[in-house]
Formats: structure tokens, C-alpha cells, sequence
């Protein structure tokens, strides 16, 4: 089956939101003046976080490049979620997949596996036609067995 080398460019999003920060309890008031009450009305909103830069590439099996975009849609897509080490969870967005056949070199041992491939899936002589005939069939598999 051949293989195919998957670039996926994306980027990572995520939402933070200062949680149970109260800085009149952190913060020194010793120089404040004495007896005055401290107030704290902070409202620390949400931020929405979107980081640049995910590059990942991988290999897949597939029979066609569409065998390979669809198997690389189920390693990543957009709508992801990853948690980092710092307990963040990242939404994955704007994933964009190019998918490349690698062109992997003939070798006696390929060659061998995909005549023989080639030799079984052809039909046999007789009501089919004489697409290989029997005789020359046998050879071809009795050579392929004395090759490497």
C-alpha cells in the first residue's frame, strides 16, 4: 500500500480567565492609612489566546491521496482539544493538510511482491480470454520463486 508524508499547518486557541485572584488579600497596606477599609471591585474579563505556528508532519498508508487526507482528518482537525503541560486546554483551529505520495524506490523484493500481486489478479484463461495464458503464467510464478 503506498505512503504518503501529511503537513499539517494549524493553529491553537484558548480562553483564560483570571480565576479567584484577590488582591487585597496578597498585596501589602501597611503603608495605607490605618483604620481605612480596603475595597476590591476587580473584574478581570476573558481573553482569548491564539497561538501561531503548529507544524506537524507524519506518514500514513493509504490506497489514493483521498485515503490519506481522510486517515490524517482522523490524527488532527479543527475543533481538537490538547491539554499542555501547564493544564491549558488548546482548541485546534485552522488546520490545513497537504498530503504528498512518497515515491518510494523499486527494489528486487518490491518488484517481486507486486508482479506476483499483479499475476494473481488477473483472470484466468479460458471463458476471460487469453488475457495470460496458463504456461506462461507458471513460468512467470516459477521465476519469481528463484528471485532473491
Amino acid at each position: 500500500m503506498p505512503k504518503f508524508t501529511v503537513h499539517a499547518d494549524f493553529t491553537l486557541t484558548t480562553e483564560i480567565e483570571p480565576d479567584g485572584v484577590n488582591l487585597a488579600h496578597s498585596l501589602d497596606f501597611s503603608e495605607a492609612v490605618e483604620g481605612e477599609e480596603v475595597e476590591d471591585e476587580s473584574y478581570f474579563r476573558s481573553q482569548e489566546i491564539e497561538c501561531d505556528g503548529g507544524d506537524l508532519r507524519f506518514v500514513v498508508e493509504a490506497s489514493d491521496e483521498y485515503e490519506a487526507e481522510q486517515k490524517a482528518g482522523g490524527i488532527i482537525s479543527d475543533g481538537m482539544e490538547h491539554e499542555d503541560n501547564s493544564g491549558l486546554t488548546w482548541l485546534i483551529t485552522n488546520v490545513s493538510l497537504t498530503v504528498e505520495e512518497i515515491e518510494e524506490e523499486m527494489t528486487l523484493g518490491s518488484a517481486k511482491v507486486i508482479i506476483a500481486g499483479w499475476l494473481n489478479a488477473v483472470p484466468r484463461p479460458g471463458l476471460d480470454g487469453d488475457l495470460i495464458p496458463a504456461e506462461v503464467r507458471k513460468a512467470l510464478l516459477f521465476l519469481l520463486e528463484r528471485v532473491a
